[in-house]
């Protein structure tokens, strides 16, 4: 059974190449796997999202999503600059977030793993 992103995402298909993805996309896969929107008080011109889990929020873990109408598609050089932000280490690991073949657990792991998220009290 398809989730309702995952139909979005066929449906938001075919992408110009390998891997644009659409603004609306990430942000939406992103709120899928723990982020939030973040009130930055700064420019209308851009949208931040901090990582949350557990009722905690990472700053460490956020990414900034331009409102500009040239960026409703981001394409392989604005996916490699969220690398940093998401802190993944693969440009696939990136695209597979944003376009849910990583679920929000197995990114968990991934920032367990990276002693980013701490587990312990």
């Amino acid at each position: 059974m398809l989730s309702n992103l995952e139909r979005h995402l066929r449906t938001s298909l075919p992408l110009r190449s390998m891997s644009d993805i659409k603004r609306d996309v990430i942000k939406q896969s992103l709120k899928t796997k723990g982020f939030q929107q973040a009130k930055t008080g700064k420019s209308d011109d851009h949208e931040w999202y901090i990582f949350s889990y557990n009722d905690k929020k990472y700053p460490q873990v956020c990414v900034m999503i331009s409102r500009g109408s040239g960026y409703k598609t981001y394409g392989d050089s604005l996916i490699r600059r969220m690398k940093r932000g998401l802190q993944l280490d693969q440009h696939q690991q990136v695209f597979d977030l944003l376009t849910c073949p990583m679920t929000a657990n197995q990114y968990v792991t991934v920032l367990i793993q990276k002693k980013i998220i701490n587990t312990k009290p």
